[in-house]
């Protein structure tokens, strides 16, 4: 017998299913009576041949038929880890061999545990390693293998009569995706935090928090490592550095069961607080277009702080946060701000460095008198006059206020294509008649 071409299958979302060509009815009843011989896999750089035949369901020294390697191929185009998926096969008088022809996926995701407290990591590891082509990753596209997954995690609940419904989602965590497994209805509810090495002034703090702020983040709904760690990264970190503790950590969340429960928990978030921070100086990089002195005085007047003081870093951010509209009224619409903490541990220190782009300088654009009577709306529209390119200057705007002897208040909007300033002006209190701004 001749062998059959490769036939390809797209591994698509809607697609499971591929349409073999009718064969001859006598060749069909020849190949019935063989065997599989020999079972090859290409292509796939993710999974060896063994947990590829695993998956789809091949055996050799099982009876063969174009129909049982066409059924293969579907199933491992069903698992969703495949891009793409061939099977061709050759017979002679001892049997057939099928050869498999893989593309893999080009992306997939790590696979995370929200709220399993009643397992290890361990012991959920173990239970899915049974699971063919399950390695800790899953496909970033639905597929059988994300629900044999979902079904095996099911069952671990079911075995022990524990509540809840396991779903599935795929998540931003950081700098990649992530599937995250989360037991819904679980009926779990953390009854107390702990938050080994704290030093100890700072621990009230820190419980008072979770009191405070924990309910709105999610943390008096059940229990999700997630939103703990979410909580902890974000609020208890902002609260340790308004404190000086400027390289406070918090490591992941650890649950525990109470004794005889299987829903109260303790969660241990573990800190690893550091040095209380002095504040150093405050450096500039980038294109400050302002003296650096100048930027550090302005800094230093907003936050409160002085050199030498706690490096409340709150503090800091406010001070530095008011050098936006300082460059804006500059005509530096499109300016971008960081700020990256310079930490020497040794001597408690904490220099602050600005790295500025100030981008273009916008120039004055369309002049808006909104709110006034007409006769004053035309005495602010004559007296409007800036040089035509001149850059946009707050300063422009209060000397206008002085000569016409106005109390008004301005809006400006930058338009970045034509990188020109558009300006309302309306009265601080609306005039009689007037329309105010729509």
């Amino acid at each position: 017998m001749l062998p059959m071409s490769s036939l390809p299958i797209p591994a698509r979302r809607s697609f499971r299913r591929a349409i073999v060509p009718a064969l001859p009815l006598l060749l069909t009843a020849a190949l019935a009576a063989q065997k599989i011989t020999a079972l090859h896999v290409l292509g796939s750089r993710s999974y060896t041949p063994a947990q590829v035949v695993a998956a789809s369901g091949l055996r050799l020294g099982e009876p063969f038929s174009p129909a049982v390697a066409q059924a293969a191929a579907n199933r491992l185009v069903a698992t969703g880890v495949f891009a793409n998926v061939h099977f061709s096969y050759a017979e002679d008088a001892a049997g057939a061999a099928i050869t498999l022809t893989l593309a893999d996926q080009p992306r997939s995701a790590p696979v995370r545990f929200d709220n399993f407290v009643w397992f290890t990591p361990a012991q959920l590891q173990q239970a899915l390693a049974a699971i063919p082509l399950f390695d800790g990753r899953l496909p970033e596209n639905s597929g059988s293998l994300i629900q044999r997954v979902t079904d095996r995690l099911q069952q671990l609940l079911a075995a022990q009569q524990l509540p809840g419904t396991v779903v599935s989602s795929l998540r931003q965590l950081g700098p990649e995706d992530v599937y995250v497994f989360h037991v819904q209805n679980a009926k779990l509810a953390a009854v107390a935090y702990s938050f080994p090495g704290a030093p100890a002034g700072l621990l009230p703090l820190l419980e008072q928090a979770v009191a405070d702020y924990g309910p709105q983040a999610g943390l008096g709904r059940g229990y999700s490592e997630l939103a703990v760690a979410a909580f902890a990264r974000g609020t208890l970190r902002e609260l340790c550095r308004r404190e000086g503790y400027l390289g406070a950590r918090f490591s992941s969340p650890r649950a525990r069961l109470l004794p005889g429960s299987t829903r109260a928990l303790t969660v241990l978030l573990p800190l690893a607080a550091g040095p209380v921070y002095r504040l150093g100086g405050i450096q500039c990089a980038g294109s400050p277009v302002f003296r650096c002195a100048q930027l550090q005085a302005a800094v230093l007047r907003r936050s409160g702080l002085q050199p030498g003081a706690v490096a409340d870093y709150g503090q800091l951010q406010q001070g530095i946060l008011s050098l936006t509209p300082l460059y804006k009224n500059h005509g530096y619409f499109s300016v971008q701000i960081r700020t990256k903490p310079r930490l020497d541990a040794a001597a408690a220190i904490a220099d602050i460095e600005l790295k500025i782009q100030s981008g273009p300088l916008y120039a004055f654009g369309r002049l808006l008198v909104r709110g006034w009577e007409p006769a004053m709306a035309a005495k602010i529209a004559a007296a409007w006059k800036p040089a035509p390119g001149q850059p946009s200057n707050s300063k422009y705007l209060v000397q206008l206020a002085q000569k016409l002897g106005l109390n008004f208040r301005y809006e400006l909007s930058a338009d970045p294509l034509t990188r020109q300033v558009n300006i309302v002006i309306q009265p601080r209190r609306p005039a009689y008649g007037s329309t105010g701004l729509p």
